[in-house]
């Protein structure tokens, strides 16, 4: 019976709705309630420090959940590679002159064969 008797009482931490209110306007969040029966369910939505959305839910000043956004993956991603220099593009105003090419001319050169011995 005892049981019964705590399950009729009031949660200890309930908070009034004018609480939840200037929390959630200190928060700089946007507060709003709604009434079911005999029951007042409240949310107050904000930003967090790193700009996640975050609801906070109530019923009758009662806090019971929080839709946090989830935790970071423990698992690592894909390696991140650096641009490789060597195969970087060249603006076109930059086209390279080879030795034994035209000033004038896009680069070309004169394959020179050497003899084996």
């Amino acid at each position: 019976m005892a049981g019964a008797t705590l399950l009729a009482a009031a949660p200890a931490n309930a908070i009034s709705e004018k609480q939840i209110q200037s929390e959630c306007a200190d928060a700089g969040g946007q507060y709003s309630s709604q009434k079911s029966g005999d029951t007042t369910f409240s949310t107050c939505t904000y930003y967090d420090s790193e700009d996640h959305v975050h609801t906070d839910y109530y019923a009758d000043g009662d806090y019971y959940y929080s839709d946090a956004p989830p935790a970071p993956s423990s698992k690592p991603g894909p390696p991140r590679l650096a641009p490789n220099p060597v195969l970087s593009p060249v603006a076109p105003s930059a086209t390279p002159k080879l030795p034994g090419s035209s000033l004038d001319s896009p680069a070309t050169t004169k394959l020179q064969v050497w003899p084996t011995r």
